[in-house]
């Protein structure tokens, strides 16, 4: 069995675990299976788009997939979307991709996949990596001023969505400043050490 159809299956198996604890809709259950089989499908085209680009010019490179990409971020949105029973949100993210908030999140996790593939290289991509630090305290600061004009919009699930894109940008933001170790040992305090 190759790489693919393993990751297809367990994609298949966590799709069936998610919606089986997705909260209660009136759309019924199989309204949420088939929003988040909907979701990762089209996640998975995208990314089989992007590794097809970077074959053709050769510019592939071994760390270029990041947990954070704008794909990997979408879906991300989509998947809580749908599991905490706010459909409509979740079909918006399907079908909206030019909405602003969406572009601000995806040209945030864009800045700062670059800049930690820079990061790697060498000593002389100091000054790209300055102008990618001003784009994304630019694109952050954008980003943070239309969720805050987008406050006065006092829906509950409204409200939960843009905690949760927020928290999503948040978390591709620090990802990128930490190392694997910080991170490695933020996770495993998370996980395992009792809370007081």
């Amino acid at each position: 069995m190759g790489k693919d159809a393993i990751l297809v299956r367990e994609i298949l198996r966590l799709n069936d675990l998610v919606a089986k604890e997705a909260q209660p809709t009136h759309e019924g259950p199989e309204c949420a299976e088939n929003l988040l089989r909907v979701a990762w499908i089209e996640w998975m085209r995208r990314v089989v788009n992007i590794e097809d680009k970077q074959s053709e010019t050769n510019a592939r490179q071994q760390d270029s997939f990041r947990f954070y990409d704008k794909q990997t971020c979408l879906l991300l949105v989509q998947i809580i979307e749908i599991s905490a029973g706010r459909i409509s949100e979740a079909l918006y993210f399907l079908n909206n991709n030019g909405d602003r908030i969406i572009q601000l999140m995806c040209s945030i996790c864009d800045c700062l996949n670059r800049k930690l593939s820079l990061s790697k290289e060498t000593e002389d991509n100091k000054e790209v990596i300055n102008h990618i630090d001003r784009e994304i305290d630019m694109y952050m600061q954008e980003f943070s001023q239309y969720l805050l004009r987008r406050s006065n919009e006092k829906t509950r699930s409204n409200i939960k969505t843009r905690q949760n894109i927020l928290n999503i940008v948040k978390t591709c933001y620090y990802a990128t400043h930490c190392t694997q170790d910080v991170l490695d040992s933020h996770i495993s305090r998370v996980i395992f050490d009792p809370v007081i």
